[in-house]
C-alpha cells in the first residue's frame, strides 16, 4: 500500500510525498525480503532522484532496482529501469552509455513482445538520436512510435510521437512541417 500510495503521489506531482511513502515501502520490502517490491520501489525512488537532478543517486538506485527486478523475473520492470538509466546518462551527456542501455532495453522488449515498452524505448532512442544530430534515425524511431501507439490506441504515446517528429522537423528548419506535427 505504501508503494502504491507513493506511485499515486508521484503521478499527482506530489513528489515529496511520493519519496516519503516509497521510503517507508522500501523498509517494509527489505524487512520481508521481497525482491520484486524492493526493485519496484527503488525504481520509483531513482525516478524521483533523476527528475530532481540527483543523477548519481538515481543511477545507484536504478542499478540496485535492476538487480532485484531481474532476480524476481520482472523483465518489463527491468526495461523501465534500463530506460530510466539511459535518460540519466543522456542528462549527463553520456550518449554512448545511454545508447547501450537503450539497445539492451529494446532487445528485451522485442524478445518478449512488449509493444508498449518497445514504443517507450524507441521514443527515448529518438531523443538520443536528436541529441546526436542523427535526424534520419530520430525520424525513424518517432515514426515507429507513432505506428505502435496508433495500433495500441494510445493517444498519449501518439502525442509524444508527433512531438518527436516536430522536433526533427525543427532541427531541419522545416517550420511548416514542425508546426503540423
Amino acid at each position: 500500500m505504501w508503494y502504491s500510495s507513493g506511485e499515486l503521489a508521484i503521478f499527482e506531482d506530489r513528489v515529496s510525498d511520493g519519496r516519503r511513502e516509497d521510503e517507508i515501502a522500501l523498509r517494509y520490502f527489505d524487512e520481508i525480503g521481497d525482491l520484486h517490491g524492493r526493485g519496484l520501489t527503488l525504481r520509483s525512488l531513482a525516478f524521483i532522484d533523476r527528475i530532481q537532478g540527483h543523477l548519481d543517486d538515481a543511477l545507484a538506485k536504478y542499478k540496485r532496482a535492476l538487480k532485484d527486478l531481474q532476480a524476481a523475473g520482472d523483465r518489463i520492470g527491468g526495461v523501465h529501469v534500463l530506460e530510466g538509466m539511459a535518460q540519466a546518462h543522456l542528462d549527463l551527456g553520456d550518449h554512448e552509455a545511454a545508447g547501450r542501455l537503450l539497445d539492451e532495453a529494446l532487445s528485451v522488449s522485442l524478445a518478449i513482445g512488449a509493444t508498449r515498452a518497445e514504443a517507450q524505448v524507441r521514443h527515448r532512442l529518438g531523443h538520443l538520436y536528436l541529441a546526436q544530430d542523427r535526424l534520419v534515425e530520430a525520424e525513424s524511431e518517432f515514426s515507429a512510435v507513432r505506428s505502435a501507439t496508433a495500433i495500441l490506441g494510445d493517444p498519449v504515446g501518439t502525442t509524444y510521437a508527433h512531438l518527436g517528429m516536430g522536433l526533427v522537423h525543427l532541427a531541419r528548419d522545416e517550420w511548416a512541417s514542425a508546426e503540423g506535427a
